[in-house]
């Protein structure tokens, strides 16, 4: 019983620092596309976006990122994080630059074990019409 119950918050815990890590890393990384000034402006011009697109990339992780932070959304975001992941890997792979795309897949496996590990907790609509009858 006691065993169960360390797993129980072991896997809680892993589940938390992973989260977290990538919350950190996409609210940072969100932020930094909304300015400017910044390698991320540079590198949108680079790749042929307009500054729309950046911008728009910039709110998407950012509000990803916060979904994160509840375990109800935190699907919604990861899954979020793994659609914008798969467009950075088609634009960096499609420009020849393979190594530029390792931190976008690290990042993709990560947003997909969050996923998996917090789909039980996922915000169901049918849920919540259920309760409320």
């Amino acid at each position: 019983m006691r065993r169960m119950n360390t797993k129980r918050v072991l896997r809680e815990v892993a589940t938390w620092i992973l989260t977290l890590l990538l919350a950190a890393m996409f609210l940072n990384a969100g932020i930094r596309k909304l300015f400017e000034n910044g390698g991320w402006s540079w590198a949108f011009r680079n790749w042929g976006f307009p500054v729309w697109f950046r911008i728009a990339i910039g709110v998407i992780e950012t509000g990803a990122a916060a979904l994160l932070l509840l375990p109800r959304t935190a699907p919604c975001g990861a899954a979020t994080i793994i659609a914008v992941m798969i467009g950075a890997i088609a634009v960096t792979a499609s420009g020849g630059r393979l190594q530029h795309a390792i931190p976008a897949t690290v990042s993709l496996v990560v947003a997909g074990i969050v996923l998996a590990l917090r789909w039980k907790t996922r915000y169901s609509f049918q849920r919540r019409i259920d309760s409320i009858m």
